[in-house]
């Protein structure tokens, strides 16, 4: 089962505000991502073969989703839409299929967060950042071949949802206003789900609603995040 980095944090947790969510630690979600690897690389191989054979699964319906990764500067938090677009990514895929986007990017370069429009992976999305000018987006255009580039080196460091190529840097994210995911997101839905959990499991992480006291849609995106069971 999912189990939140830090005793005291609970998993798929939202802002205490509207619109606002949080970036999440970034030593935590690398820490996570790294220590999954670790456990695929000694499993030799093969652990991830069936993963690596399976189709990957088109996110660009679901792009939406990237306005969980909102951080502190407000605006734009995920509507019942979003949340919705944020489960069809997760259904998606499968579980293995998931930990292997999340071990390729852990084999890339810099893991710090960026907004959900820039985060070019899932790690860096998790994470976030606190700035005011790319939060919760639309993942981009630019994810047509971002799983592949994830898995030859890409940035393990925060950034914006809209600018997110995989899903270290998306989960890490920043602290922008919410937005679309683009760049090496959108078209990847194992991408995008694998950045949903490890922003669900990371210390500091929390997600961006429009209606931060809709306790439906607060518990849907717990919902969400539990999907899948590792």
């Amino acid at each position: 089962m999912i189990e939140a980095a830090g005793g005291e944090v609970k998993i798929g947790e939202v802002g205490t505000a509207a619109n606002k969510g949080a970036a999440a630690d970034q030593e935590s979600v690398n820490g996570i991502a790294d220590g999954m690897k670790e456990i695929v690389d000694a499993g030799g191989k093969d652990a991830l073969k069936a993963a690596g054979a399976a189709a990957a699964g088109g996110g660009g319906d679901n792009a939406g989703a990237g306005k969980l990764f909102g951080g502190a500067a407000g605006a734009d938090g995920a509507s019942d839409n979003d949340i919705g677009k944020a489960a069809a990514a997760v259904n998606a895929v499968s579980g293995e299929q998931i930990l292997k986007a999340i071990v390729d990017a852990a084999a890339g370069g810099n893991k710090v967060g960026a907004a959900a429009g820039a985060a070019d992976n899932p790690i860096a999305a998790a994470i976030g950042t606190n700035d005011a000018q790319g939060g919760g987006a639309d993942f981009g255009a630019g994810g047509k071949d971002a799983l592949k580039a994830a898995a030859v080196g890409g940035d393990k460091v925060g950034k914006a949802a809209g600018a997110a190529t995989n899903p270290i840097a998306a989960a890490i994210g920043t602290n922008a206003q919410g937005a679309d995911f683009a760049g090496g997101m959108q078209n990847s839905s194992e991408k995008i789900a694998a950045a949903i959990v490890l922003r669900g499991m990371a210390k500091d992480g929390k997600f961006s609603l429009a209606d931060h006291n809709n306790n439906d849609q607060k518990a849907k995106v717990k919902s969400v995040v539990h999907q899948r069971r590792w």
